[in-house]
């Protein structure tokens, strides 16, 4: 049976002249491969339509008719395109898919006489059956309730890579909440229509207080029955609002989840400063088996030494240091644009200068691993190497440019 932490998806966004898959041509082509929960390559590519962009197009996406002018016919891109999505046990992922498949299906066509046909998963439908009814699942709805950053809105890099990870969000909700780990068993859920069901507790009335007392930050949550056993643990960005959702009628669409706050007593919370700290901290109580439980039954085969910035998520004035060592979280701190400078080359020092050893499996190298591969590559990655000055310049340029 195929499972779908061993499934292939080719998630892929288009940029076009218009709509019509027929007379209009691409301008803009990206394929991001998921597999296992990680983002392990990319496809990119403009693309000369040969034709006018209009202007509002133009205007919408950035893409103008002199960006194209030097770009690659479609003729000269799709075979790389079919070379890249050209694996076994594969799905073309995309957010209103049947636009994005269509208009690659008619190119090939025009061009070859056949298309490359896979298995079609509609983000934009699988949004609607596992996300609040009220929620809305366009685009930049959907990146914003994963707290996800689109680095470059409408353009097919940008849009590809943030339904990617939307996608890697859901399937986990898919796996967490519903227990769909296979192929089938996300077809079957995909031809059903969405119910809903309303949880019968006694108490709660007393879990509501619970959850309202809870606060609306990102960390990991655990569920209790009254023995006292630990009966569920996941992680959310918004710890409140996710078990709101379990107590919506109006909402909530599993019956794997509906039985398990029908036994739930107490609720436990921690507050993480990031969706690593919280993976790491899923993975620990997860002990008996994390390498089963995060889909991947291997070492990682290399250990990365490597600083990472995020500007997406700060707090104030403050960007968010990763600092990873020999695969694993060794420190993270936040630091102001305008902080001293010796504050993180002091923190650098300690952590990969020194022969301080960093403690961790690789259950952990995993998660770390897992995350960094979410995180696109803006030049905020930096490669710790024996260059510290250099290291110390870039840091200090890169945090500066943030704000």
């Amino acid at each position: 049976m195929s499972t779908l932490d061993k499934t292939n998806f080719f998630v892929v966004d288009v940029e076009t002249t218009g709509a019509n898959s027929r007379t209009d041509r691409l301008t803009d082509i990206a394929v991001v491969h998921v597999l296992g929960g990680e983002i392990i390559d990319t496809f990119h590519s403009l693309v000369n339509p040969r034709q006018p962009i209009p202007e509002f197009i133009q205007d919408m996406t950035g893409i103008t008719n002199q960006l194209v002018k030097n770009a690659p016919d479609e003729k000269d891109v799709l075979p790389a395109y079919k070379d890249f999505i050209s694996k076994d046990n594969s799905i073309f992922v995309a957010h209103n898919a049947n636009f994005d498949h269509f208009f690659i299906r008619n190119t090939m066509i025009r061009n070859y006489g056949v298309s490359v046909e896979h298995e079609i998963l509609c983000t934009v439908k699988l949004a609607r059956k596992i996300l609040p009814k009220t929620q809305k699942v366009n685009l930049t709805s959907l990146a914003q309730y994963f707290n996800i950053p689109i680095f470059m809105r409408h353009r097919a890099l940008g849009d590809a890579f943030a339904t990617a990870k939307a996608l890697i969000k859901m399937l986990d909700i898919l796996k967490t909440e519903y227990g769909i780990t296979t192929r089938k068993e996300l077809n079957d859920f995909e031809r059903k229509s969405r119910r809903r069901f309303k949880v019968k507790n006694e108490i709660i009335d007393q879990l509501m207080i619970q959850v309202n007392e809870l606060p609306q930050c990102q960390g990991v949550f655990y569920l209790y029955d009254s023995d006292g056993n630990r009966i569920f643990a996941s992680k959310a960005d918004n710890i409140k609002q996710k078990l709101l959702s379990y107590l919506d009628p109006n909402y909530l669409s599993s019956n794997m989840m509906k039985e398990i706050i029908e036994r739930t007593e107490r609720i436990e919370h921690f507050d993480t400063v990031s969706e690593l700290h919280s993976d790491l901290k899923l993975c620990n109580i997860h002990h008996e088996n994390p390498l089963e439980l995060f889909g991947n039954n291997s070492t990682p085969e290399n250990h990365s030494n490597i600083i990472y910035i995020d500007s997406n998520n700060r707090t104030g004035g403050t960007v968010s240091v990763f600092l990873i060592k020999d695969g694993l979280l060794a420190n993270h701190i936040e630091i102001g644009t305008n902080a001293n400078s010796h504050i993180l080359e002091s923190v650098i020092e300690d952590t990969y200068y020194t022969n301080s050893d960093i403690q961790g499996n690789d259950n952990e190298r995993i998660i770390v691993r897992k995350w960094l591969s979410k995180e696109p590559d803006l030049g905020n990655k930096f490669e710790v190497k024996s260059d510290k000055k250099k290291l110390y310049t870039d840091l200090k340029n890169y945090i500066s440019s943030c704000y």
